[in-house]
Protein backbone atom coordinates (compact mmCIF):
# COMPACT_ATOMS: atom_id res chain seq x y z
CA UNK A 1 0.00 0.00 0.00
CA UNK A 2 3.16 2.53 0.97
CA UNK A 3 4.80 4.65 -0.34
CA UNK A 4 2.64 6.15 -2.59
CA UNK A 5 3.89 9.01 -5.42
CA UNK A 6 0.53 10.72 -6.91
CA UNK A 7 -1.64 8.36 -5.34
CA UNK A 8 0.11 5.58 -6.57
CA UNK A 9 1.65 2.64 -4.87
CA UNK A 10 5.57 2.86 -5.84
CA UNK A 11 6.47 -0.08 -6.73
CA UNK A 12 10.44 -0.35 -6.61
CA UNK A 13 13.28 -0.47 -4.41
CA UNK A 14 16.04 2.63 -4.54
CA UNK A 15 16.53 5.92 -4.33
CA UNK A 16 12.75 7.78 -4.60
CA UNK A 17 13.91 11.57 -4.26
CA UNK A 18 13.24 12.84 -7.36
CA UNK A 19 9.23 11.46 -7.13
CA UNK A 20 6.53 13.79 -6.70
CA UNK A 21 4.08 13.53 -3.47
CA UNK A 22 5.45 11.21 -1.73
CA UNK A 23 3.46 10.12 1.50
CA UNK A 24 3.55 6.85 3.48
CA UNK A 25 2.86 5.62 7.00
CA UNK A 26 5.79 6.13 9.44
CA UNK A 27 6.14 2.60 10.42
CA UNK A 28 9.60 1.55 9.52
CA UNK A 29 10.65 4.91 8.59
CA UNK A 30 14.16 5.70 9.37
CA UNK A 31 15.01 9.67 10.03
CA UNK A 32 18.27 11.17 9.62
CA UNK A 33 19.83 14.07 11.60
CA UNK A 34 20.76 15.45 8.81
CA UNK A 35 16.69 15.94 7.96
CA UNK A 36 16.14 17.08 11.55
CA UNK A 37 18.14 19.97 10.61
CA UNK A 38 16.97 20.83 7.66
CA UNK A 39 13.87 21.49 9.62
CA UNK A 40 15.00 23.13 12.23
CA UNK A 41 16.96 25.66 9.95
CA UNK A 42 13.57 27.01 8.64
CA UNK A 43 12.39 28.18 11.77
CA UNK A 44 8.91 28.09 13.70
CA UNK A 45 6.61 27.24 10.47
CA UNK A 46 8.94 23.94 10.07
CA UNK A 47 8.10 21.28 13.16
CA UNK A 48 9.36 17.90 11.87
CA UNK A 49 5.84 16.38 13.51
CA UNK A 50 2.47 18.03 13.03
CA UNK A 51 1.66 18.36 16.96
CA UNK A 52 -2.24 19.31 15.45
CA UNK A 53 -2.70 15.54 15.12
CA UNK A 54 -2.89 12.68 17.29
CA UNK A 55 -2.86 9.13 15.94
CA UNK A 56 -3.82 9.18 12.70
CA UNK A 57 -2.49 11.57 10.18
CA UNK A 58 0.70 12.65 11.92
CA UNK A 59 2.79 10.29 9.41
CA UNK A 60 1.03 11.91 6.50
CA UNK A 61 1.24 15.35 7.86
CA UNK A 62 5.80 14.77 8.29
CA UNK A 63 5.58 13.42 4.26
CA UNK A 64 3.73 16.56 3.39
CA UNK A 65 6.25 18.77 5.20
CA UNK A 66 9.00 16.90 3.91
CA UNK A 67 7.38 17.72 0.23
CA UNK A 68 7.71 20.96 0.62
CA UNK A 69 11.08 21.49 2.13
CA UNK A 70 12.11 19.46 -0.87
CA UNK A 71 11.28 22.29 -2.83
CA UNK A 72 13.65 24.54 -0.91
CA UNK A 73 16.51 21.95 -0.06
CA UNK A 74 17.66 18.39 -1.65
CA UNK A 75 16.14 15.74 0.65
CA UNK A 76 16.94 11.87 0.00
CA UNK A 77 14.20 9.78 0.40
CA UNK A 78 14.98 6.08 -0.21
CA UNK A 79 13.13 2.82 -0.07
CA UNK A 80 15.34 0.42 0.50
CA UNK A 81 13.21 -2.76 2.19
CA UNK A 82 10.09 -3.74 2.59
CA UNK A 83 7.73 -4.18 5.57
CA UNK A 84 4.81 -6.14 5.72
CA UNK A 85 2.23 -4.10 8.50
CA UNK A 86 -1.08 -4.91 9.22
CA UNK A 87 -3.06 -1.92 7.97
CA UNK A 88 -5.97 -0.95 9.49
CA UNK A 89 -7.99 0.37 6.87
CA UNK A 90 -7.31 -2.40 5.02
CA UNK A 91 -9.26 -5.00 7.28
CA UNK A 92 -12.44 -3.53 6.50
CA UNK A 93 -13.87 -3.64 10.26
CA UNK A 94 -12.89 -0.91 11.32
CA UNK A 95 -13.63 -0.03 15.16
CA UNK A 96 -15.90 3.00 16.70
CA UNK A 97 -12.80 4.13 17.71
CA UNK A 98 -10.66 4.03 14.39
CA UNK A 99 -13.49 5.67 12.83
CA UNK A 100 -13.52 8.70 14.90
CA UNK A 101 -9.61 8.86 14.45
CA UNK A 102 -10.05 8.88 10.92
CA UNK A 103 -12.31 11.36 10.78
CA UNK A 104 -10.30 13.53 12.93
CA UNK A 105 -7.65 13.21 10.67
CA UNK A 106 -9.56 14.22 7.69
CA UNK A 107 -11.28 17.05 8.94
CA UNK A 108 -8.02 18.71 10.54
CA UNK A 109 -6.46 17.47 7.10
CA UNK A 110 -9.17 19.46 4.89
CA UNK A 111 -8.10 22.59 7.66
CA UNK A 112 -4.62 22.36 7.83
CA UNK A 113 -3.94 21.19 4.40
CA UNK A 114 -6.96 22.02 2.40
CA UNK A 115 -7.25 21.49 -1.14
CA UNK A 116 -10.78 20.54 -3.09
CA UNK A 117 -9.84 16.49 -3.15
CA UNK A 118 -10.15 17.23 0.69
CA UNK A 119 -12.90 19.18 0.84
CA UNK A 120 -14.93 16.73 -1.29
CA UNK A 121 -13.83 13.45 0.74
CA UNK A 122 -14.46 15.07 3.93
CA UNK A 123 -18.03 16.48 2.98
CA UNK A 124 -18.81 12.71 1.91
CA UNK A 125 -17.75 11.71 5.13
CA UNK A 126 -19.74 14.09 7.30
CA UNK A 127 -22.85 13.72 5.86
CA UNK A 128 -22.21 9.97 5.76
CA UNK A 129 -21.96 10.52 9.61
CA UNK A 130 -25.26 12.71 9.33
CA UNK A 131 -27.03 10.26 7.56
CA UNK A 132 -26.23 7.37 10.48
CA UNK A 133 -27.84 9.90 13.00
CA UNK A 134 -24.59 9.56 14.80
CA UNK A 135 -25.28 13.39 15.49
CA UNK A 136 -22.52 13.24 18.79
CA UNK A 137 -19.59 12.17 16.49
CA UNK A 138 -20.72 14.73 13.91
CA UNK A 139 -20.46 17.24 16.50
CA UNK A 140 -16.94 16.19 17.41
CA UNK A 141 -15.75 16.28 13.93
CA UNK A 142 -16.99 19.73 13.06
CA UNK A 143 -15.48 21.13 16.36
CA UNK A 144 -11.97 19.43 15.30
CA UNK A 145 -12.53 20.79 11.70
CA UNK A 146 -13.18 24.52 13.22
CA UNK A 147 -10.27 24.26 15.81
CA UNK A 148 -7.49 22.47 13.60
CA UNK A 149 -6.57 19.94 15.59
CA UNK A 150 -7.04 17.06 17.71
CA UNK A 151 -8.99 17.17 20.81
CA UNK A 152 -6.38 16.02 22.90
CA UNK A 153 -3.98 18.14 21.66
Amino acid sequence: FYPISNGKPIGFVGDISELNNVLSITSGVIISNNLISKFNRYGNDSTLFDERYSLYGVDTSFFKAVNKKKAKSPIKIGLYTYLFHSLSRAEGNDSPFRRRERLYDLAISTRCYPSIINYYYFSKKVISVLYSFDFKLFSDVIKVFLRGRHPKC
